[in-house]
């Protein structure tokens, strides 16, 4: 996953992403910069910080559904595990 320097400051009331929501609670890192494009790479620091992630917050946030919220969080793992960021936002 990419994103630039203003999707980092969002104030919470403001927020149209979860982008600054995981920085600021450490769920997502910056694992790398371009220069060129003032782009940052961001990834999941750790397996500890993304299995937190699937656990504590990410059912609050798709829905009530345990079914539907299993097979979700399933997906992110799968997702996590295999260091597709781009596909476990999308999820």
């Amino acid at each position: 996953m990419e994103a630039q320097s203003q999707d980092f400051d969002a104030p919470t009331e403001k927020m149209t992403s979860l982008t600054p929501l995981l920085y600021q609670s450490g769920y997502i890192t910056i694992k790398g910069y371009d220069e060129m494009f003032d782009s940052y790479q961001l990834d999941i620091p750790n397996d500890e910080v993304g299995l937190g992630l699937m656990r504590s917050l990410i059912p609050y946030y798709i829905t009530p559904d345990t079914l539907t919220t299993n097979s979700t969080i399933v997906n992110i793992g799968r997702a996590s595990y295999n260091k597709d960021i781009d596909g476990m936002m999308d999820l």
